[in-house]
């Protein structure tokens, strides 16, 4: 976990819900999102062995939201960014960088700290706003 989640989630909630879409082991994922304190930082938590993109499709469609609803991802997998933003093409995909060795596509946006993706989505808040 990266020390500076929590107060990422902190400042996204203020553009908007935000849910946790870790992927892997559901005995190993869900015993560490509990005790980590997340479950209570957002307003809900998947784990998932499937495709994010799937997975956030249907998450989508059980809460009944829109395909207009604006929906960014934050991940540091890109395999999973291109899953989404194949699926969702309005998506703000946003590629976390922790090392230098990892190439990033034109079509996400590239940073490396959580306080950068916040930045992203903070001016594309405004932006979509104006």
């Amino acid at each position: 976990m990266y020390s500076d989640l929590f107060e990422f989630l902190k400042s996204a909630q203020l553009l908007g819900s935000v849910i946790i879409l870790t992927y892997g082991e559901d005995f190993v994922q869900t015993p560490r999102v509990s005790k980590s304190g997340l479950r209570a930082a957002v307003a809900d938590v998947i784990v998932t062995q499937k495709s994010k993109a799937d997975t956030l499709e249907k998450y989508l469609q059980d809460k009944n939201i829109g395909p207009a609803e604006k929906i960014a991802l934050v991940d540091d997998s890109l395999e999973h960014l291109i899953g989404v933003k194949a699926r969702f093409p309005q998506a703000i995909t946003i590629h976390l960088v922790r090392s230098s060795d990892t190439t990033t596509p034109p079509e996400f946006y590239r940073t490396a700290s959580l306080a950068e993706a916040f930045s992203v989505l903070q001016k594309r808040a405004k932006t979509c706003a104006e």
